[in-house]
């Protein structure tokens, strides 16, 4: 299920029945929640907790859906993408990967990335490491490249898209900077990431944040490639995706805690471990005005406060109601 918490409280409201666990975050979008899980399903609610529609596919769905469009993106596994209607929760298409041969009998990750919109096509991952382009109205394949490499080339990062270029990391590597029209690589790096690498514009200048599976935060100029510096979680734990703010980059640690980074210079401006029973932060944390919340690998639910608030940029802010 997905549990619906008073955010100033920590008090349980609601509860959205699934059919199986929820291994990714909720999409807020309108006046719908849109959810899926282990079983397969995916859910639309309504945010007064009454069921709209579920839809049901055979492979567990990891990955986030996407809402866009009057259509809800998501992909599975077994290397499946679909698109549903938002309303009704018909399918509209659905794209089966055909991976390479030469990966049958190879051990697949469980995991699939989310669905990344990139003007009129969705971007899907899958788990011979090819990236692909599907147009979203219609679910025909736009175009195909292969990037992860390695014995776990899968793509498990969702894609990070900034100006003419889209950002991809395999799990074990590389990081690619591929060129929206061309799909050639301008620029690539031998690192690897389970987390969404973060691409902004960092005064004039683009900037890729790559969270290594590595638990090395890496800063790479975005349209050369050039590292400008690096941090050391010290732990060896796959870092989640890293969140802005203006207070520094949010990054939490597999194995380890819950940081704080300057983005300019990569120093650790703040970090907090101080629960036994923490077992490491593999979701990104979401951060609303001054509220600092994360989830940690022993099931804990934290809700923090900042002395002043941390401001996330608005075009990065997580969608949903404020208050």
């Amino acid at each position: 299920a997905v549990y619906v918490i008073a955010r100033r409280t920590g008090v349980l409201v609601d509860t959205l029945p699934a059919s199986g666990s929820v291994e990714s975050a909720p999409t807020v979008h309108g006046d719908a929640v849109y959810f899926s899980d282990t079983a397969g399903g995916t859910w639309c609610y309504g945010l007064d907790g009454v069921l709209r529609w579920e839809h049901h596919g055979a492979a567990p769905i990891l990955a986030q859906p996407l809402v866009v469009d009057g259509r809800v993106f998501v992909t599975a596994v077994d290397d499946l993408g679909v698109g549903l209607d938002a309303k009704t929760g018909a399918l509209l298409w659905r794209y089966a990967h055909k991976g390479d041969v030469g990966r049958v009998a190879e051990l697949a990750l469980y995991a699939a990335p989310d669905p990344t919109p990139v003007g009129d096509d969705v971007l899907m991952g899958f788990s011979d490491g090819t990236i692909v382009a599907i147009d979203r109205a219609t679910g025909d394949l736009e175009w195909a490249r292969r990037v992860g490499e390695g014995r776990y080339a899968d793509l498990v990062a969702a894609p990070a898209v900034l100006a003419r270029d889209i950002f991809v990391s395999g799990y074990l590597q590389p990081l690619v900077a591929l060129d929206v029209e061309t799909r050639a690589v301008r620029w690539r790096a031998d690192v690897g990431a389970a987390g969404t690498p973060l691409a902004i514009d960092l005064d004039g200048v683009g900037m890729v944040f790559h969270p290594g599976v590595d638990g090395v935060l890496r800063a790479y100029v975005a349209l050369t490639g050039a590292e400008k510096w690096r941090w050391d979680s010290g732990s060896g734990g796959a870092l989640t995706a890293p969140v802005a703010t203006e207070a520094g980059l949010l990054v939490g640690s597999a194995d380890g805690s819950l940081h704080l980074i300057d983005e300019a210079s990569g120093a650790e401006l703040w970090s907090w471990n101080r629960d036994h029973q923490l077992n490491g932060v593999s979701a990104a944390p979401t951060v609303a005005g001054r509220q600092l919340l994360f989830t940690t690998n022993a099931g804990r639910l934290y809700s923090m406060l900042a002395p002043v608030a941390l401001k996330v940029p608005e075009a990065r802010t997580p969608p949903g109601p404020e208050w």
